[in-house]
């Protein structure tokens, strides 16, 4: 059983986040609404009686209508972060099924980390590379991206985006592309170079179709079909323990007890461009 060495889910706490973001607007477009027509009420009352209180009527009507729209917008947006939030949901639950996967089919020669940020640094707004998976050891460093696509995916492996009907999809594999160069570089800057690097797609969906040409190199559909494609690679490379440990703490990833070699116990992963 592979060794579980990091494990926290971004799109859990995003889909959180959305939540209750979608719950406080519900509160508040209803707040919104029924002042607005309070509001408007009061503003028709002023002007049946002909007394001028508050300004005039109009300014009522105005203020009124103002925040019944805001009431109105609020209540879509609400149910917009309602549909992320499971979208969000749907995503984590896909991940958290490539990670069982992984740990009951993997040996413990493999370490997995889950959801892994690496920031890239840069000037003035830093950036960041956000991994589904990392997985350090024999065949070398693997970096995977999980989707949860259905129906017929059609483009090219090195497009942008991928069509699905009228949709537009993110491309995974130029997605994960981006993750593998950009730890490369933050690796090569710690000094540590020299371990294979692999890329891989995994859709969780089996009844996602593909007419990408040569999708089948990038991409297996299914997370048993991921834990056969890194067992394939195990005899490739032979990862020297103390590079991995060293990968290991550059990233910030918590070593299991016994299982690391002599290293600094604390390296920043952080970097400023040279």
């Amino acid at each position: 059983m592979a060794l579980h060495v990091k494990t926290e889910h971004t799109l859990g706490s995003l889909g959180d986040s959305n939540r209750r973001e979608a719950g406080l607007l519900r509160r508040l477009s209803w707040i919104e609404i029924m002042g607005g027509i309070l509001i408007i009420l009061f503003g028709k009352g002023v002007m049946v009686s002909g007394q001028l209180i508050f300004g005039n009527g109009s300014s009522h009507y105005f203020w009124g209508g103002f925040l019944l729209f805001l009431g109105i917008s609020h209540i879509f947006k609400s149910r917009e972060d309602e549909h992320a939030a499971f979208l969000m949901d749907y995503g984590r639950e896909g991940e958290e099924q490539v990670s069982r996967a992984l740990l009951r089919g993997l040996p413990d020669s493999f370490w997995l980390a889950d959801d892994l940020t690496v920031n890239l640094g840069g000037f003035p707004r830093p950036r960041t590379s956000q991994m589904d998976h990392l997985i350090l050891g024999p065949g070398g460093l693997w970096i995977l991206e999980t989707k949860a696509y259905a129906g017929h995916l059609e483009g090219k492996l090195t497009d942008q985006k991928w069509r699905r009907g009228k949709d537009q999809l993110t491309n995974p594999v130029v997605q994960n592309q981006y993750h593998v160069d950009s730890l490369k570089d933050f690796l090569r800057r710690k000094g540590l170079s020299g371990v294979p690097f692999n890329s891989l797609v995994i859709m969780t969906r089996t009844d996602v179709r593909m007419s990408v040409p040569g999708w089948d190199r990038e991409i297996v559909i299914g997370p048993d079909s991921a834990v056969a494609r890194i067992l394939s690679s195990a005899s490739k490379y032979d990862f020297p323990a103390e590079l991995r440990d060293r990968i290991a703490v550059a990233l910030g990833i918590d070593m299991p007890v016994n299982q690391c070699t002599s290293v600094p116990t604390q390296i920043s992963i952080d970097f400023h461009e040279e």
